[in-house]
Protein backbone atom coordinates (compact mmCIF):
# COMPACT_ATOMS: atom_id res chain seq x y z
CA UNK A 1 0.00 0.00 0.00
CA UNK A 2 1.63 3.71 -0.68
CA UNK A 3 -0.03 4.89 2.56
CA UNK A 4 -1.17 8.20 0.77
CA UNK A 5 -5.03 9.38 0.61
CA UNK A 6 -6.72 8.50 -2.63
CA UNK A 7 -6.41 12.27 -4.02
CA UNK A 8 -2.77 11.91 -3.48
CA UNK A 9 -2.45 8.40 -5.35
CA UNK A 10 -0.69 8.53 -8.85
CA UNK A 11 -2.45 6.85 -11.36
CA UNK A 12 0.80 4.88 -12.22
CA UNK A 13 0.63 3.65 -8.61
CA UNK A 14 -2.83 2.62 -8.89
CA UNK A 15 -2.39 1.19 -12.06
CA UNK A 16 0.67 -1.04 -10.64
CA UNK A 17 -1.45 -2.48 -7.83
CA UNK A 18 -4.13 -3.53 -10.01
CA UNK A 19 -2.14 -4.91 -12.05
CA UNK A 20 -0.38 -6.82 -9.85
CA UNK A 21 -3.27 -7.24 -7.39
CA UNK A 22 -5.77 -7.95 -9.61
CA UNK A 23 -5.05 -8.67 -13.14
CA UNK A 24 -2.34 -10.74 -11.76
CA UNK A 25 -4.91 -13.17 -10.41
CA UNK A 26 -7.28 -12.86 -13.18
CA UNK A 27 -4.27 -14.15 -15.96
CA UNK A 28 -3.71 -17.04 -13.47
CA UNK A 29 -6.92 -18.30 -13.86
CA UNK A 30 -7.41 -17.33 -17.53
CA UNK A 31 -4.92 -20.31 -17.74
CA UNK A 32 -5.21 -22.28 -15.02
CA UNK A 33 -8.89 -22.87 -16.12
CA UNK A 34 -8.51 -24.14 -19.47
CA UNK A 35 -6.01 -26.86 -17.95
CA UNK A 36 -7.83 -27.94 -15.16
CA UNK A 37 -11.25 -28.25 -17.40
CA UNK A 38 -8.83 -30.54 -19.74
CA UNK A 39 -7.82 -32.76 -16.98
CA UNK A 40 -11.11 -33.15 -15.48
CA UNK A 41 -11.30 -30.49 -12.76
CA UNK A 42 -9.35 -29.04 -9.82
CA UNK A 43 -9.02 -26.36 -6.94
CA UNK A 44 -7.96 -22.81 -7.29
CA UNK A 45 -7.29 -20.72 -4.49
CA UNK A 46 -7.05 -16.96 -4.75
CA UNK A 47 -5.09 -14.67 -2.29
CA UNK A 48 -6.95 -11.48 -1.26
CA UNK A 49 -6.37 -10.01 1.81
CA UNK A 50 -8.76 -9.57 5.14
CA UNK A 51 -8.49 -5.64 3.82
CA UNK A 52 -10.74 -7.15 0.53
CA UNK A 53 -13.57 -7.41 3.29
CA UNK A 54 -13.02 -4.30 5.62
CA UNK A 55 -11.40 -0.80 4.76
CA UNK A 56 -7.94 0.91 6.43
CA UNK A 57 -7.32 4.97 5.34
CA UNK A 58 -4.64 5.75 2.94
CA UNK A 59 -4.93 2.12 1.54
CA UNK A 60 -7.41 2.56 -1.66
CA UNK A 61 -5.74 0.87 -4.34
CA UNK A 62 -4.82 -2.20 -2.30
CA UNK A 63 -8.26 -2.30 -0.93
CA UNK A 64 -9.83 -2.00 -3.75
CA UNK A 65 -7.91 -4.69 -5.74
CA UNK A 66 -7.72 -7.31 -2.61
CA UNK A 67 -12.08 -6.32 -2.70
CA UNK A 68 -12.09 -7.28 -6.61
CA UNK A 69 -10.07 -10.64 -5.97
CA UNK A 70 -13.26 -11.46 -3.80
CA UNK A 71 -15.06 -10.37 -6.73
CA UNK A 72 -13.08 -11.97 -9.30
CA UNK A 73 -13.48 -15.03 -7.31
CA UNK A 74 -17.03 -15.40 -6.91
CA UNK A 75 -17.87 -15.06 -9.99
CA UNK A 76 -15.40 -17.79 -11.90
CA UNK A 77 -16.48 -19.73 -9.12
CA UNK A 78 -19.84 -19.99 -10.09
CA UNK A 79 -19.08 -20.30 -13.76
CA UNK A 80 -16.82 -23.33 -13.58
CA UNK A 81 -17.99 -25.31 -10.42
CA UNK A 82 -20.28 -27.58 -12.47
CA UNK A 83 -17.23 -27.97 -14.49
CA UNK A 84 -15.31 -29.48 -11.70
CA UNK A 85 -13.36 -26.68 -10.93
CA UNK A 86 -13.69 -25.50 -7.18
CA UNK A 87 -12.48 -21.32 -6.87
CA UNK A 88 -12.15 -19.86 -3.53
CA UNK A 89 -10.12 -16.61 -1.63
CA UNK A 90 -8.16 -16.95 1.26
CA UNK A 91 -7.85 -13.84 3.41
CA UNK A 92 -4.95 -13.30 5.25
CA UNK A 93 -4.10 -11.23 7.92
CA UNK A 94 -0.90 -9.60 8.78
CA UNK A 95 1.67 -12.43 8.57
CA UNK A 96 5.25 -12.06 10.33
CA UNK A 97 6.99 -12.88 7.12
CA UNK A 98 10.70 -11.22 6.69
CA UNK A 99 9.22 -8.10 5.37
CA UNK A 100 6.79 -7.54 8.04
CA UNK A 101 9.73 -8.17 10.05
CA UNK A 102 12.13 -5.78 8.63
CA UNK A 103 9.33 -3.10 8.61
CA UNK A 104 8.50 -3.49 12.25
CA UNK A 105 12.35 -2.75 12.97
CA UNK A 106 11.55 1.08 11.93
CA UNK A 107 10.51 2.60 14.86
CA UNK A 108 7.73 4.49 13.25
CA UNK A 109 6.71 1.40 11.72
CA UNK A 110 6.71 -0.39 14.54
CA UNK A 111 4.49 1.49 16.49
CA UNK A 112 1.70 1.43 13.70
CA UNK A 113 1.77 -2.45 13.94
CA UNK A 114 1.66 -2.99 17.29
CA UNK A 115 -1.47 -0.87 17.29
CA UNK A 116 -2.60 -3.26 14.37
CA UNK A 117 -1.91 -5.94 16.65
CA UNK A 118 -3.59 -5.10 19.30
CA UNK A 119 -6.29 -4.90 16.90
CA UNK A 120 -6.00 -8.65 16.60
CA UNK A 121 -8.24 -10.94 18.95
CA UNK A 122 -5.69 -13.49 18.46
CA UNK A 123 -3.22 -10.32 20.43
CA UNK A 124 -0.49 -11.57 17.77
CA UNK A 125 0.09 -11.74 13.87
CA UNK A 126 -0.10 -15.37 11.78
CA UNK A 127 2.82 -17.15 11.06
CA UNK A 128 3.11 -18.18 6.77
CA UNK A 129 2.66 -21.95 8.28
CA UNK A 130 -1.05 -20.54 9.43
CA UNK A 131 -1.74 -18.63 6.41
CA UNK A 132 -0.93 -22.16 4.35
CA UNK A 133 -3.20 -24.19 6.23
CA UNK A 134 -5.93 -22.56 5.31
CA UNK A 135 -4.75 -22.56 1.34
CA UNK A 136 -4.29 -26.82 1.79
CA UNK A 137 -7.69 -26.68 3.14
CA UNK A 138 -8.80 -25.16 0.57
CA UNK A 139 -7.44 -27.21 -1.98
CA UNK A 140 -7.54 -30.29 -0.55
CA UNK A 141 -10.83 -32.84 -0.87
CA UNK A 142 -11.64 -32.25 2.47
CA UNK A 143 -13.27 -28.95 1.16
CA UNK A 144 -15.46 -30.26 -1.65
CA UNK A 145 -18.06 -28.53 -1.23
CA UNK A 146 -16.45 -25.16 -0.36
CA UNK A 147 -17.21 -23.07 -3.94
CA UNK A 148 -17.11 -18.84 -3.67
CA UNK A 149 -15.85 -18.57 -0.26
CA UNK A 150 -13.78 -15.86 1.20
CA UNK A 151 -12.15 -18.09 3.87
CA UNK A 152 -10.63 -15.45 6.82
CA UNK A 153 -7.31 -15.95 8.04
CA UNK A 154 -6.97 -13.03 10.35
CA UNK A 155 -6.76 -13.87 13.95
CA UNK A 156 -10.24 -12.41 14.28
CA UNK A 157 -9.34 -8.81 13.23
CA UNK A 158 -12.16 -8.37 11.08
CA UNK A 159 -14.94 -9.36 13.10
CA UNK A 160 -13.82 -6.22 15.25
Amino acid sequence: MGQKPLHEIPLSQWQRVMNVDLTGVFLCMKYQIPAMLATGGGSIVNTASNLGMVAIPNGSEYIAAKHGVIGLTKAAAIEYAEQGVRINALLPGVTKTPMIARLMEDPAASQMFEAIRKAHPIGRFATPEEIAQGAIWLLSDASSFVVATSLLVDGGYVAM
